[in-house]
């Protein structure tokens, strides 16, 4: 029979795969498949598997090529003056006292600024005019909502004293951490929109990813991501908003409005541009990514930089 199959697909472009279930009795049979350039499996899921995974990396092969998206009105030498400032910490780590690097490359931010004392924060929340959004700042601080690191809807004539708040929540949380300072911010109306994550890290062997996916307080547990290979074609970027089981919230599920997807997808094209340009870059988390329906806007940021990747 082995001898028959072999015959039977030489010179056939049709895939075949072989389920041998015979123990010392299929020994032979399988040398004879194998020459033929046919695989054998002990049991036919597995080898159904694999017939499956030749079929998608089929379409993948054949899918059409689109080349990366490309944007122009990008600002390189902000974004390198404000990733030598990470170089330049001992452990190359930055927060969001480095959102403006989102800003260099045509993300939109929330209007706001780092303060560095309690007197700078009334004057920055004072410039903006409203209940704003203050944030701790700190190398150490990664998840700053676990320690009440975030105060939202703080009143501007109150935001010398919540900056004191916060530092000594940080010094309670951290005693070795170090205080940068307090981000001031203006507060967005997040109920409008949906919580995602969209980011960058760098592969030993695939180099440049950009991640997007469900964000929020929850990213670790859900584990909700889509990862492609920087840089990526718009086609791509939104085959990724599609690909997260979370995909219906941003098309409006249960009566919401749908997401701003344009404005989510530029975003990840912008974001994959950046990996891309600068591989210092180690990783670069924006979490939360508010996807709301008149726009994207990066509310967070974690950056980590390889100080000897810097040119």
């Amino acid at each position: 029979l082995a001898d028959a199959v072999a015959d039977a697909t030489e010179g056939s472009d049709t895939p075949i795969a072989a389920c041998l279930m015979g123990g010392e009795r299929t020994e032979a049979p399988e040398r004879t498949l194998t020459g033929a350039g046919i695989p054998c499996y002990v049991e036919p899921s597995r080898a159904v598997r694999a017939v499956d995974t030749l079929a998608r990396h089929g379409r993948f092969r054949d899918r059409p090529y689109e080349p990366p998206a490309t944007f122009g009105d990008v600002d390189r030498e902000r974004a390198r003056e404000i990733i030598a400032r990470g170089a330049e910490r001992g452990n190359g780590s930055l927060g969001v006292e480095s959102i403006a690097l989102l800003d260099a490359y045509g993300i939109p931010t929330p209007a706001g600024g780092l303060a560095e004392s309690p007197e700078a924060a009334a004057e920055l929340a004072a410039s903006i005019g409203e209940p704003v959004v203050m944030k701790v700042v700190s190398p150490e601080a990664t998840h700053k909502s676990d320690f009440g690191g975030v105060e939202i809807g703080v009143d501007p004539a109150d935001a010398a004293a919540t900056f004191e708040t916060l530092a000594d929540r940080l010094a309670e949380h951290r005693p070795d951490a170090s205080l940068t300072g307090v981000r001031v911010e203006e507060r967005l109306d997040t109920d409008r929109g949906v919580e995602t994550i969209a980011g960058v890290s760098r592969d030993p062997g695939f180099g440049p990813l950009v991640l997007f996916g469900l964000g929020g307080v929850f990213v670790e547990v859900m584990e909700d991501t889509s990862l492609r290979i920087a840089p990526v074609s718009e086609r791509e970027a939104r085959t990724m908003t599609e690909e997260i089981t979370a995909a219906p919230l941003l098309r409006g599920a249960r009566g919401r409005e749908p997401s701003d997807l344009d404005a989510v997808v530029e975003t990840i094209c912008r974001l994959g541009q950046l990996a891309a340009e600068f591989p210092a870059i180690e990783e670069l988390d924006v979490n939360p990514l508010i996807a709301l329906p008149d726009g994207a806007v990066a509310a967070d940021l974690r950056l980590r930089v390889d100080p000897a990747k810097l040119d």
